[in-house]
């Protein structure tokens, strides 16, 4: 791995690897929830329905040491 022209440096002399970490910018979007918000009561409510909905419905279909809260809402 090394050339020839160079020497090895020692392990003792090598520089520790900095870690590099960016924050992702990135936002899941799948239902709309960071567009706008609704101005209109009942479009909001629909959303927040639609959205408990969805919960309920992923939380009886998986196994229950798959969620953390189970389908009663409790922990």
């Amino acid at each position: 791995m090394s050339d020839s022209n160079q020497p090895a440096q020692p392990a003792s002399r090598r520089r520790k690897h900095r870690r590099v970490v960016f924050r992702g910018t990135e936002r899941f979007d799948a239902d709309g929830l960071f567009d706008d918000a609704p101005t209109d009561a009942e479009e909001r409510r629909e959303r927040l329905d639609k959205a408990g909905d969805d919960d309920r419905r992923i939380l009886n279909e998986l196994p229950p040491h798959w969620g953390k809260f189970d389908a009663e809402g409790r922990r």
